[in-house]
Parts: structure tokens; C-alpha cells; sequence
């Protein structure tokens, strides 16, 4: 989930202009984790899809199918608790 600096710079000369900046990422910033969720038609995503925002989480629009990004159901961001 977490990638520390030299994590985000090793993403970058991985996945290039699929990988953000390194020192701009959501993951540097723990914003957002990517686990263990390879469909988007297991349980595991639906308990998530279901129960993440009670705790702040979304698979965000742009990472769901359809959305103007890749498809990625591991991919969760922080959005923070409605009080």
C-alpha cells in the first residue's frame, strides 16, 4: 500500500507516465494504499465498495470501469469522514 520516496521513484521508472511524480504521490502522502483486490466482481470488493466510506475510503471514479484512467480495484483513497 504505502510507497516511501525511493518506492515512488522506483514506480516511476517502472510505469513512466503511469506512476505519479515521486514526492507528489498519494501514496508518499498515505492518502492511498493500493491492496490486495484484483476484480471488481469478488467479495472482497464488494465488502469494500459497501463499507470503506464509513472509514474514509473510495475506490475513486477515475480507477472504476468506465472511468478516464486503468481499471484498478485495488487502488483505495482517503476522502475523509463526514461528521
Amino acid at each position: 500500500g504505502y510507497r516511501d520516496y525511493d518506492g515512488q521513484v522506483r514506480a516511476k521508472a517502472i510505469y513512466g507516465s503511469n506512476a505519479a511524480t515521486p514526492g507528489h504521490s498519494n501514496h508518499g502522502w498515505a492518502l492511498a494504499v493500493d491492496v490486495g483486490i484484483f476484480s471488481f466482481y469478488g467479495v472482497e470488493y464488494a465488502w469494500m465498495d459497501q463499507n470503506a466510506a464509513r472509514f474514509g475510503w473510495r475506490n475513486p471514479d477515475w480507477a472504476r470501469p468506465g472511468g478516464r484512467g486503468p481499471t484498478e480495484s485495488w487502488h483505495w483513497e482517503f476522502w475523509g469522514v463526514a461528521t
